[in-house]
């Protein structure tokens, strides 16, 4: 879908590329491109149902064995499964991996029944004319400038007064003056109290506590996300969780209970699909591989982020907060910088507030501290920020620079005492004088 948003994007900046695109005028931007969500919602369908069948396909070719059903613990080596039909079994394995992940958070409040999750946005048959996407966070500011490019009247309502708080200050603040700039509605600091549902037009009213009302056509909660673990019976395998219901878990994946591990979502922490991957990955090495792989784990300190907005975000790395707070305040130091991006500069196209600006921003703490070494990372259109926290040497120092629009090149030159005499452009994300991540 964020594909699709961009292409909108591209064919509304055509003309100004000097492309005569039947149906468009001298103003492509003021003008809505004709888009037939029905169209991409059964195409994609397909292709996520022929992807589901190459996964099925792999697990028989590898001789896996799959079950359907509900698990939950019985003891730490045991399940109960219930079939889609109502019958029960149980299966006994050495070693037993937690991945079930989350599930979308729907407040308490009178109504909220009548809106969606993400999950619901993928259903959607048609696209809503008017839409309220309730969240600050990565999924609700995505769908919000989906809905939006494509056309929908968009709200936004966030609890606080900025979007993607986690994030750097040069993120967030950028973002949310960027993505109001474009036209997305933005009520800060607003709460829904209540949701009404007009039975005949299928119209949504909701009740601020702003003390306003605000009707749409659809409601998406984005709040966040929420562990599925209330039913698996975790206490019976002496498994335990935080306050929020996440297994907790050691640098080795392991819970607290002797051969039972978790990954992904479940463990609240870098809630990223690549993540789970990866540490799934090191798992299985561990458990499998072989004496090499004994001490095999996933350092979770530097791992890259992108928000796929409009336009795209991204970062790695420390915030500039924790940064101070681990290193302390002066012993850091923070260059930022923002620019034009080429995009929109040499062919004047039209332009919003915060819409033609993008931001590089590098920090570098003094201390030489090797554990908390960061690579220069991170690459993203018209929203970057690359953070650098190197092991300070006496002569070294590093530049990062802009190459082309979707380019982040960086050139890093050191005394040869420092032991590296290598200079040059950074290779699929390494700086030559930098070993590679084991993210």
């Amino acid at each position: 879908m964020w594909y699709t948003a961009s292409v909108a994007e591209n064919l509304r900046n055509a003309h100004s590329y000097g492309f005569r695109v039947p149906g468009l005028s001298d103003a492509p931007a003021e003008q809505p491109i004709p888009f037939d969500w029905n169209t991409l919602k059964h195409k994609r369908d397909a292709y996520i149902k022929r992807l589901n069948g190459i996964y099925e396909r792999n697990l028989e070719k590898d001789h896996v064995d799959e079950y359907q059903g509900r698990a939950s613990f019985t003891s730490a080596n045991e399940l109960e499964v219930r079939a889609q039909d109502g019958s029960t079994y149980s299966l006994r394995a050495k070693n037993i991996l937690i991945a079930v992940g989350g599930a979308p958070t729907i407040p308490d409040i009178e109504g909220a029944e009548h809106g969606i999750s993400s999950d619901g946005f993928f259903e959607l048959e048609h696209q809503p004319k008017r839409v309220a996407v309730v969240g600050a966070g990565y999924i609700s500011v995505e769908l919000a400038g989906i809905f939006h490019t494509l056309g929908s009247e968009t709200h936004l309502l966030i609890r606080h007064d900025k979007v993607l708080r986690t994030f750097d200050n040069i993120i967030s603040d950028t973002l949310t003056e960027h993505m109001a700039g474009t036209g997305i509605n933005i009520h800060k600091e607003t709460n829904i109290t209540k949701v009404v549902k007009d039975e005949s037009s299928g119209a949504l009213t909701l009740t601020l506590d702003t003390g306003k009302t605000l009707e749409v056509d659809t409601l998406l909660w984005a709040i966040g996300r929420h562990p599925e673990t209330k039913a698996l019976n975790l206490d019976k395998a002496g498994v335990k969780t935080d306050d929020h219901g996440f297994v907790t878990v050691d640098a080795y994946q392991k819970t607290s209970a002797a051969n039972v591990f978790a990954v992904g979502d479940v463990i609240g922490k870098a809630l990223l699909t690549p993540v789970a991957i990866a540490a799934g990955r090191r798992l299985s090495n561990r458990l499998f591989g072989g004496e090499q792989f004994k001490d095999d784990k996933l350092d979770y300190s530097n791992i890259a982020s992108v928000i796929f907005s409009h336009p795209t975000a991204g970062s790695v790395g420390l915030t500039e907060a924790e940064a101070k707070k681990e290193h302390g305040e002066d012993k850091i130091k923070v260059y930022q910088t923002k620019f034009t991006g080429m995009v929109r500069r040499p062919l004047h196209l039209p332009s919003v507030s915060g819409g033609s600006r993008m931001t590089d921003r590098v920090r570098v703490p003094h201390s030489a501290v090797q554990r908390n070494a960061r690579q220069p990372g991170a690459q993203v259109a018209d929203g970057l920020q690359a953070r650098h926290a190197p092991a300070d040497r006496e002569g070294a120092r590093c530049s990062h620079r802009r190459r082309g629009l979707r380019r982040d090149h960086a050139v890093c030159r050191r005394r040869r005492q420092d032991g590296c005499h290598q200079e040059g452009p950074r290779r699929h994300g390494r700086d030559p004088c930098v070993p590679r991540a084991s993210v």
